[in-house]
């Protein structure tokens, strides 16, 4: 209804802007204009982490918001701002604990550096039998050492296997190709100490 729904969340909405601005006085942020829907999309401009750094200690304190880099989806090219910005709700009626809670994160710092990552060595072999692709691959950090993650691996668009290691190997197995020409990428996806990586194989089906 126009005379009571509409009304009634206007001014839902007007209260928790003004809560978010009286209780984060000083914090470098802003509110995107309200358009509908029942959320508000803050901004918080050289934010230091990212949103969903920012998510997690929220969560930690009994507060749930959504990172804001959930809504960019298809956006491959680095874009700093999907990484500053939180969508919360003010439909409930504990919007002023909300409020309160973000504001008592204090100033936002970032963690301490993780460690320099390593850039891994990929070794593969492949075997082509009929319209079978086999690849056989070994990851291995710096010291030689095994390492733990997944590969995939993928042409183009289309991801034909997603694979966990296995004390650093793993073996793909695509079967159904086309015939002619095929290039398809095998990737490393990365982990906390080593880098992503990846390698191009190039064969033919007959």
């Amino acid at each position: 209804s126009r005379e009571v729904i509409r009304p009634f969340y206007q001014a839902k909405v007007k209260r928790a802007v003004a809560q978010l601005q009286e209780e984060m006085a000083g914090m470098p942020f802003a509110i995107h204009k309200p358009e509908g829907a029942l959320f508000l999309w803050l901004w918080f401009e050289d934010l230091p982490i990212t949103s969903q750094e920012l998510y997690e200690r929220l969560k930690q304190r009994g507060v749930l918001v959504v990172s804001g880099h959930y809504f960019f989806p298809g956006l491959d090219e680095p874009w700093r701002h999907k990484d500053e910005c939180i969508r919360v709700t003010y439909a409930q009626d504990d919007f002023v604990t909300l409020v309160k809670s973000t504001s008592a994160v204090g100033p936002v710092e970032p963690e301490a550096e993780a460690p320099e990552q390593e850039k891994p060595t990929l070794k593969t072999s492949k075997k082509v039998k009929g319209k079978k692709l086999v690849v056989k691959v070994r990851v291995l950090a710096d010291n030689q050492s095994p390492v733990t993650g997944q590969v995939e691996l993928t042409e183009g668009k289309k991801l034909y296997a997603l694979k966990t290691l296995n004390n650093g190997k793993k073996k793909l197995v695509v079967k159904g190709l086309k015939k002619g020409f095929h290039s398809v990428k095998l990737t490393f996806l990365g982990n906390d100490l080593v880098k992503k990586r990846a390698k191009t194989l190039s064969f033919s089906i007959g």
